[in-house]
């Protein structure tokens, strides 16, 4: 193993000495490279999604056999995936999965001064996956407001009142954006990063579908992201039918009712609304408010089908 001169890349990003325009670059050129980085992976191409063999000389030789249930698991995972993914750019005939980095985390990046990417650790566990979730995929710390069991942003950092540090929900936007760019300028046929800017969706239905105690609010996270997307291609307002619009001054009492039962049953995500979803009459906001409307799921389906997932 050698030394590599550098810093981690959690220390660069959450610099609070530098001015704010040296902290952007240098987040900015370390997105770039670990872009690069990754699609350089693409190349090693498997017609299997399992993990990556090596001999003792790190030498890749296939891909590791899985137990019978584990298989039937990562199948019905699959299964899942390929369902949005054909509303996505098609994959390259063959060998659709790739060498992935297996732990995109913020922790694991050693990088220079100015940002350029040092070392990138821990590659035990590598496997192929699909681009949607493997080197095309945004870094795991980009996409920290897709969970709200572990976000916990508030204003007070932004003025360093608190010890600890997150990103912005805009911030964090605005680099998924800039990560975004990146793809699609070092891969031209991804279709404006596609995969890239839908990743979310994936990578969060994954992790929704192996059993986590929070998958239900992930799972709703994935519902509205999916929505706000097939809303934007169709040019009107979903997910609620409008024969039901006209119950909604009426039935103010039963509403107030059910969003207590739900409150109750732990199926009230109003905690986790944004001030700016509340305002602009976010989708988890009309949920709340109104949980009579019925959601016409051919129609929803119909539309996602006919346009796919916008870019978001």
């Amino acid at each position: 193993m050698e030394f590599i001169d550098g810093r981690p890349l959690m220390d660069a990003w959450h610099d609070r000495e530098s001015p704010k325009e040296v902290v952007q670059a240098r987040r900015t050129r370390c997105l770039q490279d670990i872009a690069a980085a990754y699609l350089q992976l693409s190349k090693y191409r498997f017609n299997e999604h399992k993990p990556l063999r090596f001999d003792d000389q790190d030498r890749l030789i296939g891909v590791v056999p899985w137990g019978k249930d584990e298989f039937i698991l990562q199948n019905e995972l699959l299964k899942l995936l390929r369902m949005f993914a054909d509303w996505t750019p098609e994959p390259i005939a063959g060998k659709s999965f790739v060498m992935t980095h297996p732990d995109c985390n913020i922790f694991n990046f050693i990088v220079s001064d100015d940002g350029s990417v040092r070392g990138i650790l821990n590659w035990h566990n590598t496997q192929a996956d699909p681009p949607s979730i493997g080197n095309e995929a945004y870094p795991l710390w980009l996409m920290r407001d897709w969970d709200p069991s572990i976000y916990g942003w508030t204003e007070e950092m932004e003025h360093g009142k608190e010890q600890c540090w997150e990103d912005s929900p805009d911030t964090l936007e605005f680099y998924r954006n800039v990560y975004a760019q990146c793809i699609a300028s070092l891969r031209p046929e991804s279709e404006n990063a596609k995969l890239t800017r839908n990743s979310p969706l994936f990578i969060h239905l994954m992790m929704a579908m192996q059993g986590s105690m929070f998958s239900m609010g992930t799972a709703n996270k994935i519902f509205n992201e999916v929505m706000k997307r097939v809303e934007k291609n169709e040019g009107h307002s979903w997910p609620f039918n409008p024969s039901n619009n006209d119950k909604k001054h009426n039935n103010d009492s039963e509403n107030s009712a059910s969003s207590k039962e739900k409150h109750a049953t732990g199926q009230d995500n109003s905690p986790n609304m944004t001030e700016d979803e509340a305002e602009h009459g976010g989708i988890e906001a009309d949920i709340d408010e109104q949980d009579e409307d019925e959601v016409n799921i051919c129609e929803f389906i119909r539309a996602l089908d006919r346009n796919g997932l916008c870019e978001h």
